[in-house]
């Protein structure tokens, strides 16, 4: 039965391991690949392509046709011509910064022959423990090599030429189902996959990496080259990532990635140019970056970078395809049946120059010879996500591209009517009068895009980047834009924490406010918008495990290691930082829980699962001494308390006007005394009479105590987990939650500024997301910043702006005043605040304000519900539940607060769903009322 080819591009249904990724740009010289070719036991199953061996004067198998591509025979010649491809792509693909040794010798066996395994293809590929047996082709095929005294172990990486055909395609109706994937391995598949002897005799002969490829990809009468699976896998070599979704299969930049379905541009004759990113990692395209309005003129291959935080990007390129679409020319030509003829026409008209040795394309002069058109391409590029196996995943990709249809189509599926879409097309690309644009943008009469364009400029989480170009000029080679920069951010750099606002540097270094941040092993000090190393480190500052604070004119900076940490008092002297004490400890230290007091510094060991306690140091920094004060196996918080550290075994912990607040398992205490105590006993609820309940069940990471309403006392403003979910909340000093919170978001830090002279909540999302509110929970601004930060401070700058600063994303926001700028209130996480307040009455005629009782959540989706009011002389309240028959279900009764917001919990586990009502009778002052509400639960 013949095989019906589905779609002709790499399509990978199976990959053993994908490469190991690298953010940094790849090095450039030549690459030591050692090929091996390898044949099998020779069978006449059809389950496999092929008999065993390679193919040398006839195709076996299931073809009876002559193939134009990767012709026949496929001798060692033919497999050196395929090398010298593989050198001649990456050679144009990387402007000469990569080269493929293709020495003779370097290809085994030396002589016009082929080492034989010693079982069949089937064997091989049989899916019962398919990676055991593919990590054993692999042994097997280096230790022929070996034993026949040829093997070579001064190498880089080894290719593993086999016999047959390559599972690499998507077919319908396959009858060779067992032909064997092509795949890349390094050291840990082979670890995972090989007897523990094996392996060593791996890396004893250095094969720690390499990739494995049929002899040919032709099959089911379709002319499909080897040329684009070779620069796929040897992209995986040199360090690129992949670029499609390696557990889905399904395509992340279609024909525009080179590391993914362009690498098959012409049915794997032709892979495409790589794309801006991948070029630029190839040392290939050095992209300019711009962060304010221009004209901008973009030349063939010119690459430029548009931040929009320190992590998230654009890249716009301007790419020109070889003067025809060599597709259109394989549909419409009755003389073209492959792509080996699409070429032949291209030269014949000087649009492209190509060589043909051994039946194998061995170079062309246009890697742009499949682009569907010239213009540009824009690709969006999210650096936080650029890591694990599967970097360009359905859910989070770290590169898409920017589709000039407004549409996100690429890696989708509309059916099998028209597949170009979901894997790129012209109407992607950016070119004069693109119609599909204007389809999208009706209202536009010229090409525009901005944070309103279909598609945007927004960022990955739909934040305004505050890019725009409102033109576009396109010319013969080039293209020009009207750019326009109004970004939230005043600096963006990419690989740079600040961790410190030290303005205790002397003035002498600048006018200027100063930022001391570190990168690699470099500290960086950030002045007249010029970064400048003053200290280089013996040890890598990383993120997570450094931190630095001001000591009188002075950095103290401390370091962890995996098993000890390294403390260092580093003092300015002539415009650099100079050692002056270190001391090194015998376990990691927790770098968010230090403190600073005069010369005194908080040292808590950092808690870690084997539950060893270990040592509580003070540092004296003036005589550079430690001394233990204790010992622990959890987590410390630190205060400040009469001028003296003290500190709380708890997540989080504050002090204002000298009353210490620390989060309990569940809620808070205040000096001891916990906040969240519930008492049930059968129908009712009570509460004891010195305090309400009301912040049960959160748990809380952050605490920052302020003045958030008039009751003259002051409240507790905190990062929690309600239900499951991380949230903003509010509480009053009694326990009680503030109206309009919790407000739910997956935020994992917590700043407070003023602004004339209102209190200014800064939250920060790992997303990339800084979120201000006001002080009634309502949202004032978004701010798109770096992903996943390691540090976050507020710092004034000035009488009327403060800096906004996450890692390397500095934010210029208007501010009166700081108020709670670091996690530790300020730059020695000091965790304490003085403020009074004087009540503001209420006056009402009503027992509560407005006369507005409600219950939240409503429908009841959950197991509980709260009835919320603000008492204005209310002084008892007696909640009466009945179902809508007027069955009576339950009584809640409590003591109120007055002047301020009051909530009774009803729990409902055991109620079925349907509409209740709940009499609400409040007494005081004298007088009754009474309010009706109707709570409904859906379960």
């Amino acid at each position: 039965m013949k095989k019906s080819l589905l779609f002709v591009l790499i399509f990978f249904s199976f990959l053993p391991l994908e490469a190991e990724l690298y953010s940094e740009t790849i090095l450039p010289g030549t690459r030591n690949f050692l090929s091996i070719r390898v044949e099998f036991q020779e069978d006449n199953t059809y389950l496999t392509t092929g008999n065993g061996k390679f193919m040398l004067s006839e195709w076996t198998g299931h073809d009876t046709m002559t193939y134009a591509v990767d012709a026949l025979p496929h001798n060692r010649a033919y497999f050196a011509s395929h090398l010298k491809f593989i050198d001649n792509y990456w050679n144009r693909a990387s402007n000469g910064n990569v080269r493929i040794n293709t020495a003779d010798d370097h290809q085994l066996p030396l002589a016009d022959s082929s080492f034989t395994l010693s079982k069949n293809m089937l064997y091989y590929s049989n899916p019962d423990s398919v990676d055991h047996r593919l990590a054993n082709l692999i042994y097997e095929s280096v230790k022929l090599a070996s034993d026949a005294g040829e093997y070579k172990d001064d190498i880089d990486a080894i290719i593993i030429y086999h016999a047959g055909a390559g599972q690499d395609f998507k077919i319908t109706l396959d009858d060779s189902p067992f032909d064997i994937p092509s795949f890349y391995f390094d050291e840990n598949y082979l670890a995972n996959h090989l007897p523990t002897n094996k392996y060593n005799e791996l890396m004893n002969l250095n094969c720690k990496q390499g990739i494995v490829l049929p002899e040919s990809q032709n099959q089911l009468g379709y002319n499909i080259a080897l040329n684009g699976t070779e620069i796929l896998l040897t992209g995986m070599l040199l360090g690129l990532p992949t670029l499609y979704d390696t557990e889905l299969g399904r395509s992340g930049t279609g024909i525009y990635g080179l590391m993914d379905q362009g690498s098959n541009t012409a049915s794997g004759l032709c892979p495409i140019k790589p794309s801006a990113f991948e070029r630029y990692l190839l040392g290939a395209a050095q992209p300019v970056t711009v962060t304010k309005s221009d004209s901008l003129t973009l030349k063939r291959d010119e690459v430029y970078h548009l931040p929009i935080s320190s992590n998230e990007y654009f890249l716009i390129e301007y790419r020109k395809n070889s003067g025809a679409y060599a597709d259109s020319i394989m549909w419409s030509r009755n003389d073209v049946n492959n792509y080996l003829d699409v070429l032949r026409i291209l030269d014949s008209l000087d649009l492209v120059d190509y060589s043909i040795e051994n039946g194998v394309l061995l170079d062309y002069s246009d890697l742009d010879v499949g682009l569907p058109t010239h213009g540009l391409l824009i690709w969006h590029v999210n650096e936080a996500e650029l890591g694990g196996k599967n970097p360009n995943d359905w859910d989070s990709p770290f590169i898409n591209l920017i589709e000039a249809d407004g549409g996100n189509d690429i890696g989708k599926f509309y059916g099998s009517l028209n597949t170009a879409v979901n894997s790129g097309w012209k109407w992607d690309m950016w070119f004069k009068n693109n119609p599909a644009y204007f389809d999208n943008n009706k209202n536009s009469h010229i090409m525009q895009w901005n944070d309103a364009s279909y598609p945007s400029t927004r960022s990955f989480e739909n934040l305004a980047s505050g890019i725009a170009i409102n033109n576009f000029d396109f010319y013969l080679d080039s293209v020009v834009l009207d750019l326009k920069i109004n970004s939230p951010a005043d600096y963006h750099f990419s690989n740079i924490i600040f961790d410190e606002m030290t303005t205790a540097l002397p003035a002498d270094i600048s006018a200027d406010k100063l930022l001391l941040g570190y990168s690699d092993s470099s500290l960086v000090l950030l002045s007249d918008s010029t970064l400048k190393e003053i200290y280089a480190s013996d040890a890598v500052l990383g993120r997570g495990n450094t931190a630095l604070m001001t000591y009188n004119n002075d950095i103290l900076l401390i370091t962890n290691s995996d098993k000890n940490s390294h403390v260092k008092h580093l003092e300015y002297l002539a415009s650099s930082l100079q050692e002056v004490n270190s001391m090194d400890l015998g376990h990691a230290l927790d770098l968010e829980k230090l403190a600073l007091a005069g010369d005194s510094l908080f040292l808590p060991p950092l808690s870690v699962e084997d539950s060893l306690a270990r040592a509580i140091y003070k540092l004296d920094i003036a005589s550079w001494t430690a001394n233990k004060i204790g010992e622990t196996s959890e987590t410390l918080t630190p205060y400040l308390k009469n001028n003296k550290i003290g500190y709380a075994i708890t997540q989080a912990a504050a002090v204002m006007n000298n009353d210490v607040i620390t989060a309990d398992e569940i809620g808070f205490s205040i000096n001891g005394n916990s906040m969240s105590v519930r008492f049930e006993s059968n129908d009712h609820y009570f509460m004891p009479d010195f305090y309400p309940v009301y912040g049960d069940n959160h748990y809380i990471n952050e605490i920052i105590p302020l003045h958030m309403d008039d009751d003259g006392e002051y409240d507790l403003l905190v990062l929690s987990e309600f239900e499951g979910k991380q949230s903003l909340s509010a509480f009053s000093k009694k326990s009680l939650l503030l109206n309009n919170f919790p407000i739910m978001g997956n935020y994992s830090k917590i700043r407070v500024f003023k602004l004339a002279d209102a209190y200014k909540i800064l939250v920060y999302n790992p997303a990339g997301i800084l979120d201000i509110y006001n002080i009634d929970g309502s949202k004032q601004a978004s701010y798109p910043a770096s992903v996943k930060a390691n540090s976050l401070f507020v710092e004034q700058v000035s009488d009327d702006a403060a800096w906004i600063i996450a890692d390397g994303t500095v934010i210029r926001i208007e501010s009166n005043s700081v108020y709670w700028g670091y996690q530790g209130q300020n730059a020695a996480h000091s965790n304490t605040q003085s403020e009074t307040q004087t009540a503001v009455i209420i006056d009402s005629d009503l027992l509560i304000k407005d006369g507005l009782v409600y219950n939240y959540p409503n429908p009841i989706q959950g197991d509980r519900t709260k009835f919320r009011f603000y008492a204005t002389g209310a002084q008892e309240v007696r909640i009466d539940i009945y179902a809508l028959s007027g069955m009576y279900i339950k009584t809640i009764m409590g003591r109120v607060f007055d002047q301020q917001w009051n909530e009774f919990t009803w729990f409902v586990h055991d109620e079925e769903s349907g509409v209740y009502i709940a009499k609400i009778t409040f007494n005081g002052d004298n007088k009754e009322e009474t309010y009706f509400i109707k709570p409904a639960i859906l379960k």
